[in-house]
């Protein structure tokens, strides 16, 4: 048997310190937009996360037996390692990788502290708390939006109204758009509810012009129909993609018709996605912004082509000590705005096939072990998230920002219950559990 086994116990003020970072997640930058607190209150994130991540190493009494390091944990293993070789060759300094591995690693830090420090109990508790958040959320964007006249990347809701926002809140909205399909997948909710859910997340998309979304919600909802056993369900959720497309369009005729171009011309739709860069000035864009790393940057090289530049190399920060001549340079790229191509040039295209390995492995993995998931739910929707979060690595770069601590807990909540499921003992399966 291939295992890892942890000695736990736990103390429940940690589990508290998760629910603090997640709701700290959601609406600090409103806070820091709309009540001027300082925007350093976002650094007390990294403070959580060092707390509960010492409490793990300290607490936890790691007894390795057999491991095929074949899976996520070796995945993370072979990030780090990568990441060290690439900084050591472009010489970058200790500083700029530290800044670089906070900004890469938390997520995937985050995601193995919340398999070792929740429980199924917790895991209940902080949903409920995020739907309580989303119905927050579309308050709070209808405010921004029709008292305040705020429009596009300034409408964020409980994320505040700082341009650039709306990545969290794509990410909060599929996440909770993830958690309701795999719950009405499991006949836990009503088809009312759904589309109540899928109206929220149409209307917010709408107001804040979130044209992914509705092609997010789209391939989600046909992820979710693959995994489920043809029943009325799954009728009710075509009507509930029709209803939801029909809603769509008559909401963005009203509040943003230019979007319509987008998503039905042909030539609207080339222009946005690979046309002169993002902004139509030279910049990088989504579909195109490796070629064009490649050709400006790496060409031939092997070693730049595989390892990048180094993590941090490319990096920038408010604090100017942090600001990497690279960013200097070409900060024109706007590189930063898209997860592929500042992790392509930082680490490579090892980095790139390290990501998309994690959340491929993630699903393989729970399909896997689904006889171990108590809670099938929740199998559902993390098999969703996780085809979400590779469609979001070349839409935006919020995997690389505080909301990937949103990303992290879903992922990690099966993990949980399989977890529970092996009689209480942390049993994490690492490879091929054959017992």
């Amino acid at each position: 048997m291939n295992n890892v086994v942890f000695d736990m116990k736990i103390p429940k003020r940690m589990n508290f310190i998760i629910n603090i970072q997640i709701v700290l997640v959601c609406f600090m930058w409103l806070f820091i937009s709309m009540f001027n607190f300082p925007s350093s209150i976002a650094y007390i994130t990294d403070i959580l996360l060092i707390i509960s991540l010492f409490f793990c190493l300290k607490k936890l009494q790691w007894k390795i037996k057999k491991v095929n390091w074949i899976t996520l944990y070796t995945i993370i293993l072979i990030i780090i390692i990568s990441t060290f070789i690439g900084a050591i060759i472009n010489g970058v300094s200790p500083l700029m990788y530290a800044w670089g591995f906070r900004n890469n690693m938390r997520f995937y830090i985050f995601f193995v502290v919340c398999i070792i420090l929740l429980r199924g109990r917790d895991i209940y508790g902080i949903i409920k708390m995020l739907k309580v958040f989303f119905w927050i959320n579309v308050l709070l964007c209808t405010y921004q939006y029709f008292v305040l006249h705020l429009f596009g990347d300034y409408v964020g809701g409980i994320f505040g109204t700082v341009q650039g926002c709306n990545g969290y809140l794509n990410m909060f909205l599929m996440i909770n758009w993830a958690i309701i399909l795999g719950e009405y997948s499991q006949k836990k909710v009503s088809l009312i509810k759904l589309v109540t859910v899928a109206i929220g997340c149409t209307y917010v998309a709408a107001i804040a012009e979130l044209k992914v979304v509705y092609i997010e919600m789209i391939i989600m909802m046909g992820v979710c129909f693959i995994l489920m056993k043809p029943s009325l369900k799954t009728l009710g959720l075509i009507i509930c993609l029709a209803l939801g497309s029909i809603i769509s369009v008559k909401t963005l005729m009203r509040v943003s018709p230019e979007s319509l171009d987008v998503i039905f011309d042909i030539e609207a739709r080339k222009m946005y996605l690979s046309g002169n860069g993002y902004t139509n000035s030279g910049d990088l864009n989504r579909f195109t912004a490796l070629s064009s790393i490649k050709e400006m940057f790496f060409q031939d090289s092997l070693m730049r082509n595989l390892f990048g530049f180094g993590m941090g190399n490319c990096d920038t920060s408010s604090y100017s000590f942090l600001q990497s001549d690279f960013f200097k340079k070409y900060e024109y790229l706007h590189y930063r705005w898209f997860s592929h191509a500042w992790i392509y040039l930082e680490q490579g295209l090892i980095g790139i096939l390290c990501i998309l390995s994690f959340f491929i492995s993630m699903i393989i993995l729970l399909i896997k072990n689904k006889r171990y998931i108590l809670i099938k739910e929740w199998h559902v929707s993390v098999i969703i998230i996780s085809c979400f979060a590779i469609i979001n690595i070349i839409y935006n770069c919020s995997i690389q920002t505080e909301a990937s601590y949103l990303l992290a807990f879903v992922c990690a909540i099966p993990f949980v219950f399989i977890k529970e499921k092996r009689n209480k003992t942390v049993f994490l399966n690492l490879g091929n559990d054959k017992s």
